[in-house]
């Protein structure tokens, strides 16, 4: 019987992801970086065009 030359390593999703979740979590916005975004109002709403291949189910609106 021929031996396998490859590893398998044994990562949940969990111990992937965990690292990148610490480096979000320290991470602090600076006030350079943050911009407040204005309200979208009603004429915003107005204007909007709505794009996609899906029917929009206008009872949920």
């Amino acid at each position: 019987m021929q031996e396998s030359n490859c590893d398998f390593v044994n990562n949940s999703l969990d111990d992937l992801i965990r690292p990148g979740l610490a480096w979000v979590d320290g991470n602090m916005i600076r006030p350079e970086e943050y911009v407040e975004i204005p309200e979208i109002t009603e004429v915003d709403l107005a204007r909007a065009v709505i794009k996609g291949s899906r029917k929009l189910d206008l009872s949920l609106v």
